[in-house]
């Protein structure tokens, strides 16, 4: 749609766009619904992909590849420069756009879209913030909303869940420009455009029908504008505040340090608490799909998960499970029952309590996932406890091997540190002395009906099965892994 040749910009219009701007003459429109944004300039005489404006009768018809406007009594002169004016606008307006976005002054870019959609509009960040809203229309000019997004700059969470109540088969985080058509306290119909950036999201335009209705030419602009918003969106510190326009899902996936209050507006968005048991899950096609098979099997899982995030990173879905609000069937089952015979892969992580935990859980399900098809290719479900001894022997950092060690093991060591429970140590030597009561009894120096009220209480407190011999192995291998992090701890604090 926009080419740049030496510096100039050259902005090419479809019939559509220039209707729009024509619309307060008497005009006959005669438009295919898909005319394509090629026309650079008016012409008197034809000329390949620019506006043939010539006189028929008392009227002007300005044919552009076929597609007609027709101008009610005017004369050709008066019309033509009233036609190469609008190319000229369309010009002059993309170069301001382009200028106003460089310099994120969005709140005046989105301003200036007024002269051209005549109708409310706003730019929002990943993260559900308003970067800029059509300033001509007061707060309580249009609906609840409005109001809300005017007086506090974030989408409202009422608005967030009526979208996902009132219209559950749309997915509003897809890629692109979709319709929506709400009812009650969203009065508006209109347009909504996710901007994407290496598949992060990084903005969101509404663009609203109150003063005339959308058409072709309103979806071009707005294609445009997307093009120009998305490289400047997704740049990195562009706020004193640590504000980032990315949604902050993706920088918790990569460990990148979050805006405080930017995360408690999602969070609350969600019904989720920063101490909520996560688990993440990663979905990949085999073999790896194509981007727009990706994209739909994102909708499918949105459609039968609830309390998830799902998120597209090519050639992998991520689902961010919160098990802390999870009811009815575990969202494996609902995922392998997907899964089966359609070529796809599964895996999974730990569960773990706390959000900024999430970037640790994405590397251990994807290591799952590595490991499983290596080590059996032949199944669609690969568990991070299947494989954990694998992931802590080839770790990176002893952080990493501390976030996947044992889930019973590591809540017996914190509460070791935090009261001195006793459980940690009597799992250690029931272990090591191959649970062996007597054995166990005399390395603890307790009498044996004491040690077998502990380890009573120990199996009732443990949610895995000493019987079975890996977990054993595992509890031990973390049990080893959880000293060397404490004596390490020591030597820091000591020199």
């Amino acid at each position: 749609m926009i080419k740049q040749d030496k510096g100039v910009l050259n902005v090419k219009l479809s019939m559509w766009m220039l209707a729009n701007r024509l619309s307060s003459l008497d005009l006959e429109l005669n438009i295919r619904e898909d005319a394509k944004p090629k026309l650079k300039s008016a012409r008197r005489a034809y000329a390949t992909n620019c506006v043939h404006v010539y006189q028929e009768g008392d009227d002007v018809v300005c044919n552009g590849e076929g597609d007609l406007i027709r101008i009610k009594d005017m004369q050709i002169s008066e019309a033509f420069e009233i036609v190469q004016f609008v190319f000229d606008f369309y010009e002059d307006w993309y170069s301001e756009i382009m200028q106003l976005i460089k310099t994120k002054n969005y709140q005046e870019a989105i301003n200036h879209c007024w002269a051209v959609f005549h109708n409310p509009i706003v730019l929002f960040d990943g993260n559900c913030r308003v970067l800029g809203i059509t300033e001509q229309y007061m707060a309580n000019e249009l609906d609840e909303e409005w109001n809300y997004l005017s007086t506090y700059g974030y989408s409202s969470v009422n608005a967030i869940r009526y979208m996902k109540f009132h219209q559950p088969n749309k997915d509003f985080t897809r890629t692109g420009m979709q319709r929506f058509d709400f009812e009650g306290s969203l009065s508006y119909s209109g347009m909504t455009y996710s901007l994407y950036f290496n598949e992060a999201l990084c903005g969101r335009i509404n663009l609203l029908e109150k003063e005339r209705s959308l058409n072709p030419g309103d979806y071009q602009l707005l294609d445009m504008l997307a093009d120009i918003l998305k490289l400047h969106l997704a740049e990195q510190g562009s706020s004193l505040e640590g504000y980032s326009n990315i949604n902050l899902f993706n920088h918790l996936l990569e460990g990148i340090h979050v805006n405080e209050e930017q995360l408690e507006v999602q969070l609350s968005y969600q019904q989720w608490q920063k101490d909520d048991l996560y688990q993440i899950y990663v979905v990949q096609l085999n073999p790896v799909g194509v981007r727009d098979m990706i994209t739909l099997l994102s909708h499918t899982l949105t459609q039968h998960l609830d309390h998830c995030i799902i998120l597209q990173s090519y050639p992998n879905i991520i689902v961010i499970y919160n098990l802390s609000l999870y009811k009815g069937n575990p969202p494996i089952e609902s995922l392998i029952q997907l899964a089966t015979g359609n070529g796809i892969y599964i895996s999974c992580s730990l569960p773990r309590a706390g959000v900024f935990n999430m970037h640790y859980l994405l590397d251990q399900a994807l290591a799952s996932l590595s490991y499983g098809k290596l080590q059996f290719p032949e199944e669609i479900f690969h568990s991070f406890y299947r494989h954990a001894m694998d992931y802590i022997i080839e770790a990176k950092s002893l952080s990493d091997c501390i976030q996947a060690c044992h889930p019973d093991v590591l809540e017996l060591w914190k509460r070791r540190r935090t009261n001195d429970d006793y459980m940690f140590d009597t799992l250690k030597s029931y272990l090591n002395n191959e649970r062996s009561l007597v054995n166990t009894a005399q390395a603890l120096y307790v009498h044996r009906n004491t040690l077998v009220y502990r380890v009573k209480k120990l199996t009732e407190f443990l949610h895995y099965d000493l019987d079975d011999v890996y977990t054993r192995d595992y509890m031990k291998l973390s049990i080893r892994t959880l000293e060397l992090y404490e004596h390490k701890l020591s030597i820091g604090a000591s020199s």
